[in-house]
C-alpha cells in the first residue's frame, strides 16, 4: 500500500502577486499543503479561536520561498513578517495561492494577477442583450407529439 507522503509529496508552484510598481512578490508554495484541512484549520483559528493572525499563520505554513527583502536582506516567509502586511495584501496572497489551477485544469500561468477570479470574470463580461419577453405558459398550446410507429422486426 502506498504511504500518504508518497501520494502527496511536496509540490512547489510559483505565483506572482502585484502590489504596485516595484512591488511584485514572486513566491513558491507547496500546493499539496493547500488542502481542505488547511482551509478548515485557518477558518477554525479565525472564527472559533478569534485568532487575528490565522491568515498569516496559514500562509506561512505553505509559502516555501519568496523574493521579499528588508534592507536588501532576504526575509523569511514567517508569521511575524506576514503579520506586518495589510489584510488586503494577505487576501491577495491567499487568492493567488488558492486560485492556482490543478494539473487537470492546466499549468500555472506565469501572469497570475492579484484579486479574486470573480471580480476579474465579471469585469470582463460584456453586457448581455435584453431578452424579448416571452408569453406566459398556457397562452399558446404546444403541439401534441405524434405517436410513433411500432418497430417491426
Amino acid at each position: 500500500m502506498p504511504e500518504l507522503r508518497a501520494v502527496v509529496p511536496p509540490k512547489p508552484l510559483e505565483v506572482s502577486v502585484d502590489f504596485g510598481p516595484d512591488a511584485v512578490i514572486v513566491l513558491s508554495f507547496d500546493a499539496n499543503k493547500v488542502t481542505p484541512r488547511w482551509f478548515s484549520e485557518m477558518r477554525n483559528r479565525l472564527v472559533n479561536e478569534d485568532d487575528v493572525l490565522s491568515v498569516a499563520k496559514a500562509l506561512s505554513e505553505v509559502i516555501v520561498t519568496w523574493n521579499l527583502t528588508a534592507d536588501s536582506q532576504p526575509v523569511e516567509p514567517s508569521v511575524e513578517t506576514l503579520a506586518q502586511f495589510p489584510i488586503s495584501h494577505l487576501t491577495q496572497l491567499m487568492d493567488a495561492i488558492s486560485e492556482v489551477p490543478t494539473r487537470a485544469e492546466g499549468e500555472v500561468s506565469s501572469g497570475l494577477s492579484s484579486g479574486s477570479q470573480l471580480e476579474q470574470s465579471t469585469a470582463s463580461t460584456p453586457p448581455q442583450p435584453e431578452r424579448q419577453q416571452m408569453p406566459p405558459n398556457g397562452q399558446t398550446p404546444s403541439p401534441s407529439p405524434t405517436p410513433s410507429e411500432p418497430l417491426r422486426t
